[in-house]
Protein backbone atom coordinates (compact mmCIF):
# COMPACT_ATOMS: atom_id res chain seq x y z
CA UNK A 1 0.00 0.00 0.00
CA UNK A 2 1.33 3.43 -0.90
CA UNK A 3 1.82 5.93 1.90
CA UNK A 4 1.15 9.56 1.08
CA UNK A 5 2.77 12.60 2.64
CA UNK A 6 0.87 15.71 3.60
CA UNK A 7 2.61 17.54 0.74
CA UNK A 8 1.11 15.06 -1.77
CA UNK A 9 -2.44 16.16 -1.00
CA UNK A 10 -4.24 18.32 -3.51
CA UNK A 11 -7.21 20.26 -2.20
CA UNK A 12 -10.18 21.43 -4.24
CA UNK A 13 -12.76 19.99 -6.60
CA UNK A 14 -10.89 20.97 -9.78
CA UNK A 15 -7.69 19.27 -8.59
CA UNK A 16 -9.64 16.12 -7.70
CA UNK A 17 -12.21 16.19 -10.51
CA UNK A 18 -11.87 12.48 -11.28
CA UNK A 19 -12.51 11.42 -7.67
CA UNK A 20 -15.30 13.97 -7.37
CA UNK A 21 -17.07 12.62 -10.47
CA UNK A 22 -16.70 9.03 -9.26
CA UNK A 23 -18.26 9.97 -5.92
CA UNK A 24 -21.02 11.91 -7.66
CA UNK A 25 -21.81 8.89 -9.86
CA UNK A 26 -21.95 6.58 -6.83
CA UNK A 27 -24.27 8.94 -4.97
CA UNK A 28 -26.51 9.08 -8.05
CA UNK A 29 -26.70 5.27 -8.27
CA UNK A 30 -27.39 4.96 -4.55
CA UNK A 31 -30.14 7.57 -4.84
CA UNK A 32 -31.71 5.69 -7.71
CA UNK A 33 -31.65 2.44 -5.75
CA UNK A 34 -33.14 4.03 -2.66
CA UNK A 35 -35.79 5.71 -4.80
CA UNK A 36 -36.85 2.40 -6.32
CA UNK A 37 -36.83 0.69 -2.97
CA UNK A 38 -38.91 3.35 -1.25
CA UNK A 39 -41.45 4.04 -3.99
CA UNK A 40 -41.76 1.07 -6.33
CA UNK A 41 -41.40 -1.87 -3.96
CA UNK A 42 -44.40 -0.92 -1.78
CA UNK A 43 -46.52 -0.55 -4.93
CA UNK A 44 -45.42 -3.96 -6.19
CA UNK A 45 -46.10 -5.47 -2.77
CA UNK A 46 -49.62 -4.05 -2.84
CA UNK A 47 -50.59 -4.81 -6.44
CA UNK A 48 -48.91 -8.18 -6.97
CA UNK A 49 -48.80 -9.72 -3.52
CA UNK A 50 -51.89 -8.28 -1.83
CA UNK A 51 -50.16 -6.41 0.99
CA UNK A 52 -52.06 -3.31 2.06
CA UNK A 53 -50.15 -0.11 1.28
CA UNK A 54 -49.27 1.81 4.43
CA UNK A 55 -49.61 -1.25 6.62
CA UNK A 56 -47.17 -1.55 9.50
CA UNK A 57 -46.30 -5.09 8.41
CA UNK A 58 -45.00 -3.86 5.08
CA UNK A 59 -43.05 -1.00 6.61
CA UNK A 60 -41.61 -3.05 9.45
CA UNK A 61 -40.58 -5.92 7.20
CA UNK A 62 -38.33 -3.65 5.13
CA UNK A 63 -36.96 -1.75 8.13
CA UNK A 64 -36.28 -4.82 10.26
CA UNK A 65 -34.65 -6.82 7.47
CA UNK A 66 -32.47 -3.86 6.48
CA UNK A 67 -31.42 -3.12 10.07
CA UNK A 68 -30.66 -6.71 10.96
CA UNK A 69 -28.58 -7.41 7.86
CA UNK A 70 -26.72 -4.08 7.92
CA UNK A 71 -25.91 -4.42 11.60
CA UNK A 72 -24.56 -7.91 11.09
CA UNK A 73 -22.62 -7.02 7.95
CA UNK A 74 -20.96 -3.99 9.59
CA UNK A 75 -18.91 -6.37 11.70
CA UNK A 76 -17.99 -8.50 8.69
CA UNK A 77 -17.08 -5.55 6.46
CA UNK A 78 -14.86 -4.05 9.16
CA UNK A 79 -12.93 -7.29 9.43
CA UNK A 80 -12.71 -7.55 5.64
CA UNK A 81 -11.45 -3.97 5.29
CA UNK A 82 -8.76 -4.65 7.88
CA UNK A 83 -7.66 -7.81 6.14
CA UNK A 84 -7.97 -6.94 2.44
CA UNK A 85 -8.03 -3.14 2.38
CA UNK A 86 -10.82 -0.66 1.83
CA UNK A 87 -10.88 -0.62 -1.98
CA UNK A 88 -11.48 -4.37 -2.49
CA UNK A 89 -14.32 -4.21 0.03
CA UNK A 90 -15.93 -1.29 -1.83
CA UNK A 91 -15.63 -3.13 -5.14
CA UNK A 92 -17.12 -6.25 -3.56
CA UNK A 93 -20.06 -4.11 -2.42
CA UNK A 94 -20.81 -3.01 -5.97
CA UNK A 95 -20.41 -6.51 -7.35
CA UNK A 96 -22.82 -7.67 -4.65
CA UNK A 97 -25.32 -5.06 -5.94
CA UNK A 98 -25.49 -6.45 -9.47
CA UNK A 99 -28.24 -9.05 -8.85
CA UNK A 100 -30.68 -6.61 -7.18
CA UNK A 101 -32.64 -5.66 -10.35
CA UNK A 102 -32.93 -9.31 -11.37
CA UNK A 103 -34.10 -10.37 -7.91
CA UNK A 104 -36.80 -7.68 -8.05
CA UNK A 105 -37.81 -8.73 -11.54
CA UNK A 106 -38.05 -12.42 -10.63
CA UNK A 107 -39.74 -11.99 -7.23
CA UNK A 108 -42.72 -14.31 -6.95
CA UNK A 109 -43.81 -13.53 -3.37
CA UNK A 110 -43.78 -10.66 -0.93
CA UNK A 111 -40.84 -12.32 0.79
CA UNK A 112 -39.01 -12.16 -2.51
CA UNK A 113 -39.10 -8.40 -2.22
CA UNK A 114 -37.20 -8.60 1.07
CA UNK A 115 -34.18 -10.22 -0.59
CA UNK A 116 -33.16 -7.03 -2.43
CA UNK A 117 -33.50 -5.17 0.86
CA UNK A 118 -31.03 -7.60 2.41
CA UNK A 119 -28.65 -7.18 -0.52
CA UNK A 120 -28.96 -3.40 -0.23
CA UNK A 121 -28.17 -3.54 3.49
CA UNK A 122 -25.10 -5.64 2.76
CA UNK A 123 -23.93 -3.13 0.19
CA UNK A 124 -24.39 -0.25 2.60
CA UNK A 125 -22.39 -2.13 5.23
CA UNK A 126 -19.59 -2.87 2.74
CA UNK A 127 -19.40 0.83 1.91
CA UNK A 128 -19.05 1.86 5.52
CA UNK A 129 -21.18 3.86 7.93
Amino acid sequence: MTKYKATDLRLGIRENANLFLQQLWQVFLIGMTIGVQRTVLPLIAESDFGLVQGSMTLLLSFVVSFGFVKGSMNFVSGQMAGKFGRRPVLIAGWVFALPIPFILWLAQTGGGLLQPTSFWASIRALHGP
